[in-house]
């Protein structure tokens, strides 16, 4: 974890913050790491990007194909038992929510 080394480079006081920070992360999150706000993973399957974080009753606004980038701009966020991200594929589309383990940077 080269974030906690860097802690711990800071000094003591740093160090035990980072940790504790690290053991109250919630687990759905645990993945989230790797996909930070900005950044651009790849889908890993066709993916329904929706209008509501809800495997039912939200609708879907449009498919991004396997392998495509999809920005992220907010997430994750947690709802029916999935994470979810909030994001666009690359060339002005809305912004949607698709569920987290659909994009690479998720483990």
């Amino acid at each position: 974890m080269p974030a906690l080394r860097r802690a711990l480079a800071v000094g003591a006081a740093t160090a035990s913050l980072a940790a504790v920070t690290v053991i109250a992360a919630p687990s759905a999150f645990a993945g989230a790491e790797y996909c930070t706000l900005g950044s651009v993973p790849l889908t890993n399957q066709n993916t329904w990007v929706r209008v509501d974080p809800k495997l039912d009753h939200s609708e879907v606004m449009y498919t991004v194909a396997a392998g495509s980038g999809f920005r992220l701009v907010s997430g994750p966020l947690t709802s029916d038992g999935l994470v979810w991200m909030y994001g666009h594929p690359n060339g002005g589309w809305t912004d949607g929510w698709v569920p987290a383990m659909n994009l690479t940077c998720w483990r």
